[in-house]
């Protein structure tokens, strides 16, 4: 599975060396992830005569909220992706996938 993320961050310097930043992006989710759904048909003396097969994609577009901290190379962050359309539902549900990311850079370029 493959996820692509774009993303704006506001950073506001709040501290000599530390700053917060917000958030606010789409992310598409699941991207890449094809699965295929067999169902089994019998006939009436309970013998397997054949399958259904339906391909079914679990990817989705979600709007991406967060909150962060960053200091010298180590951000953390808190977030959430939120949508309201996936496959994972017959109907339309808010859907909301909570995150935490801490971050490490090596280098600056």
């Amino acid at each position: 599975m493959m996820d692509f993320h774009f993303y704006l961050d506001y950073h506001v310097k709040v501290f000599n060396n530390a700053e917060l930043f917000a958030r606010l992006g789409v992310s598409l989710m699941n991207r890449s992830a094809h699965y295929t759904y067999k169902e089994s048909v019998y006939n009436d003396s309970n013998e397997l005569i054949g399958y259904f097969t339906s391909p079914l994609y679990s990817h989705y577009t979600a709007t991406n909220y967060a909150l962060g901290y960053k200091k010298g190379k180590i951000e953390l962050m808190l977030g959430v992706y939120t949508t309201n359309s996936t496959a994972y539902f017959t109907k339309s549900e808010r859907f909301t996938v909570p995150y935490i990311k801490l971050n490490f850079n090596l280098f600056k370029f």
